[in-house]
């Protein structure tokens, strides 16, 4: 039977209890009296819901939509090096693009996370995310029907929890880079290969082009004079 560590604490059953914690610090009565109604199972049920939490956000929000924007935004890591090394049938700016590219990193390398202490920050990562994203919709209800102390309480909460998310998955996705090129390159384009993507190749009318005006401007020759 799998042993649960840390890793997977982090992923599937700390989102419940931080929601748990928002709706304490939105409405403490309604938590009170909420639990003269919730048995051991209502806990159990609460607890595990954070497994469906976690895949719901990974599918929707992380994979297709968080490392979308974080490959649109920023200029290197491991998935735009994959989609600038091969041929894709969509563009770099696709979603479609960032999920196999980041399906390769993993066929290519399983075992990237390397050192158990990866796994329990890649899971601190999602948790960040989880946590800042439950806020929102406390932060929607506060404006709409509390006031300006849950307002400020909850916009803090959510802007820091994701600044920090993002930045903590920048510093990881920049190792994971370094990672990559480490490995061997011939496993990475066999992986590639079986997807259909082919090496890209720089010809002629693929390298960059010299700026034309600076170009005739320095092979200019100065008028003759009198």
């Amino acid at each position: 039977m799998p042993r649960l560590n840390l890793a997977d604490a982090l992923r599937y059953f700390f989102s419940p209890i931080a929601f748990v914690c928002y709706l304490l610090a939105y409405d403490s009565n309604l938590v009170a009296r909420s639990r003269e109604h919730v048995n051991f199972l209502g806990t159990v049920v609460v607890i595990a819901s954070g497994v469906l939490i976690y895949l719901l956000y990974r599918f929707f929000l992380y994979d297709g939509i968080i490392l979308w924007l974080h490959d649109v935004f920023r200029k290197s890591n491991y998935r735009i090096y994959i989609q600038s090394r091969y041929m894709f049938p969509k563009s770099k700016f696709s979603p479609a693009s960032t999920r196999l590219a980041s399906k390769i990193f993993g066929l290519v390398n399983p075992n990237h996370f390397g050192q158990p202490i990866r796994k329990v920050r890649a899971a601190a990562i999602h948790f960040l995310y989880q946590a800042g994203l439950l806020v929102a919709p406390f932060l929607v209800l506060s404006i709409a029907y509390k006031g300006f102390s849950e307002i400020l309480l909850f916009s803090a909460l959510f802007i820091v929890l994701l600044w920090a998310a993002v930045g903590f998955d920048m510093r990881f996705e920049d190792e994971e880079l370094v990672l990559l090129k480490q490995l061997p390159k011939g496993k990475l384009d066999r992986i590639a290969k079986e997807f259909g993507l082919e090496k890209r190749s720089i010809t002629g009318s693929q390298r960059p082009r010299r700026d034309v005006g600076s170009r005739s401007r320095s092979v200019e020759k100065p008028a003759p004079t009198d």
